[in-house]
């Protein structure tokens, strides 16, 4: 598996795990993929980890904000997700803006829903 620069196809993959995966405190589903589709549409930065055309796990991110990052339940634990936002931040820097909320305590994430623009969903 190689990771890269999500493509148009990807976008398939990358936008029902994104929107259905999330919660977003308590935002509806069709709220919800108003929400990816805005983003991506923004051109927020997605790094795929994809063998072929497959697309296994991604991470969406710029600079010190991480929007999501998606691993499945099979291929966790294995570091991908710190890989990816790695990649997506160009680095894996100390504190990092979330725009969701993180599944575990950690003092390296620091929640801030309002970076998505949330009242438009």
């Amino acid at each position: 598996m190689t990771p890269r620069a999500m493509n148009a196809s990807d976008r398939r993959f990358v936008a029902p795990t994104w929107a259905l995966s999330s919660t977003y405190d308590g935002l509806s589903k069709p709220a919800r993929f108003r929400l990816v589709d805005r983003m991506l549409d923004a051109g927020a930065p997605v790094i795929v980890l994809a063998e072929g055309p497959t697309v296994h796990a991604w991470a969406c991110g710029e600079a010190d904000t991480l929007h999501y990052v998606y691993v499945p339940p099979d291929l966790r634990g294995f570091g991908i997700a710190a890989k990816l936002i790695a990649l997506a931040l160009g680095g894996y820097p100390e504190r990092i803006n979330v725009t969701h909320r993180w599944p575990r305590e950690s003092s390296r994430f620091v929640f801030r829903p309002q970076l998505t623009h949330r009242e438009a969903a």
